[in-house]
């Protein structure tokens, strides 16, 4: 079966995509021509939550696909996604009430679990100043019509939207509204779409009250919040961030250093994990975040890799790459936690953030080259890298030199993770 990759570049060969929108700036799509051309399921071939997740001819053009209706799209030249602005200084949250209730699972299987711990355990109120909320909103359902536009590089282009699925994670009222967009895991960038059709549609309901739109995302057992508004409710691209802030759930953080857990290390054998591919996932954030997404029941290549609209391979990418650090191991025709991996998940934030680097230096590899980065207080060059990789692993020399690029992304990761 051809890839999503090969599909969309089918669909721009034989529908002449790129030249319309260089002529009209939009371009038209139906779920039935998607269907009859590639033979794909409509909804997950239109479907990317962040800029990365793309088909690469989208990518290399940078266009956005928008739901106009039901079974409609549009794709048009242009960037309709919002970067995470997140505050970097976490908040620890020491949280009475949370310890009061025992039906609040210690480890967040879904987005929905996150939000419910995050309004429980007053961070929430915390966050928008606002005492306790009652739930009012929640699920999937149909938008009345609106209208809005954007700024392009082809100018400003008009949609209008009529009967299309909007999602909200939670909503939540009292003086405001206030709308809840969730991820789970660590994001650099997300769909406006997602925050402005919920607040469009609720316009349209006729709602009198202020409606504030909230990107939430949590990660290793933090809590990332970001409040936007919009300057001009009839422009998709006129939000800004008002005000972010990070939290978790741990009353006294542990200090970390690199040195410190160098240190640690050099006291126990380090060695490359038998019969595990040495990794090939450069993205560090995914592959510490896969491990959650394995306990909550995400465990096969597939789910993987639709999660995070990514192709099937790259979900065992990072799958494998968790497994080369001991968190997960291959179970019948997916993946399960270890029982360091189910240990990992239950640790407070600043102790799983020293855990997850530790498993990294204990490959000889890594401990070789965080060692030399400790050092010299510098990233190693591409060939030291490869000649680390050859020493101390099977691999071709030929496939230590693609590897390198995922070696040096993790050590770039691991440098900032202690910034």
């Amino acid at each position: 079966m051809a890839s999503t990759n090969e599909s969309w570049k089918k669909l721009f060969d034989e529908l002449e995509i790129h030249q319309i929108i260089n002529e009209q700036g939009v371009f038209n799509l139906t779920s039935k021509k998607i269907k009859s051309i590639t033979n794909k399921e409509p909804r997950l071939m239109c479907k990317f939550d962040h800029r990365e997740s793309r088909p690469k001819i989208l990518r290399q053009h940078n266009y956005t696909i928008l739901s106009i209706k039901n079974g409609h799209y549009a794709i048009f030249d242009g960037d309709g996604y919002a970067d995470t602005q997140t505050n970097t200084i976490i908040t620890p949250y020491f949280s009475p009430k949370l310890n009061r209730l025992e039906t609040i699972p210690k480890v967040f299987r879904s987005e929905s679990q996150v939000i419910d711990a995050v309004y429980a355990s007053g961070i929430f109120e915390d966050f928008i100043g606002e005492g306790e909320l009652p739930l009012t909103i929640r699920g999937r359902l149909r938008s009345k019509p609106f209208g809005f536009s954007l700024n392009t590089p082809k100018g400003i282009l008009s949609f209008d939207i009529d009967g299309v699925q909007v999602e909200v994670d939670s909503g939540y009222e009292g003086e405001r509204i206030y709308l809840i967009e969730a991820k789970m895991g660590e994001t650099d960038n997300f769909h406006m779409r997602q925050l402005y059709y919920p607040y469009r549609m609720w316009q349209e309901e006729g709602i009198s009250k202020e409606i504030i739109p909230i990107f939430l995302y949590y990660y290793d057992g933090i809590v990332s919040l970001t409040q936007y508004e919009f300057a001009n409710d009839g422009f998709y691209d006129s939000y800004r961030e008002v005000k972010s802030k990070q939290y978790s759930f741990e009353p006294e953080p542990i200090v970390n250093s690199l040195e410190d857990i160098l240190d640690g290390i050099a006291l126990a054998d380090t060695s490359e994990m038998i019969g595990v591919p040495f990794p090939q996932a450069n993205d560090l954030k995914k592959v510490r975040d896969v491990i959650n997404l394995i306990y909550s029941g995400i465990n096969s290549r597939d789910s993987i890799a639709a999660y995070w609209d990514i192709e099937g391979r790259q979900g065992d990418y990072y799958a494998n790459a968790a497994s080369y650090l001991g968190f997960v191991e291959r179970e019948n025709q997916g993946w399960a936690l270890t029982e360091f991996g189910c240990h990992y998940l239950e640790l407070p934030t600043s102790r799983r953030k020293r855990t997850f680097v530790e498993a990294i230096s204990k490959r000889t590899v890594f401990y070789k080259l965080l060692t030399l980065m400790s050092e010299e207080n510098s990233l190693p060059d591409n060939q030291i890298i490869k000649s680390v990789i050859l020493e101390h692993s099977e691999v071709s020399d030929t496939t230590a030199g693609r590897r390198s690029s995922t070696v040096k992304s993790w050590l770039q990761f691991i440098n900032r993770y202690f910034e």
